[in-house]
């Protein structure tokens, strides 16, 4: 039981590190994956990335930056609005907040 309990211990301390960890291992399975289906003459469906899949290792980089620049995003979001006092415990403006960083992160990760 004591290891049970360890383990969603070390969930609950660790769990954006661990989401940080599988989006990045995600980003490494689609340039995998699309490197594969391109070679197998399938093509790239996405406008932004036509341009940059045909060599893997542009490839990484794009994907490496554009997860740097997600990782800004997301961090700085949950600095900001754990800097803001609200005074109550359930807030709307705190409410308000999430859900337009939530659109901005889903709108980068659709750009990718």
């Amino acid at each position: 039981m004591d290891e049970f309990k360890n383990f969603f211990f070390f969930i609950k301390e660790n769990h954006r590190r661990i989401l940080w960890i599988t989006l990045g291992l995600l980003f490494v399975v689609d340039i995998i994956t699309t490197t594969i289906g391109l070679q197998k003459g399938g093509y790239e469906q996405t406008p932004f990335m036509i341009p940059f899949v045909e060599n893997p290792m542009l490839h990484l980089f794009i994907k490496i930056i554009a997860f740097i620049i997600i990782l800004g995003v997301v961090e700085g979001a949950f600095i900001l609005i754990n800097k803001i006092s609200f005074d109550e415990k359930f807030s709307w403006n705190k409410l308000c907040y999430f859900i337009a960083y939530a659109l901005i992160i889903f709108g980068l990760l659709d750009f990718i």
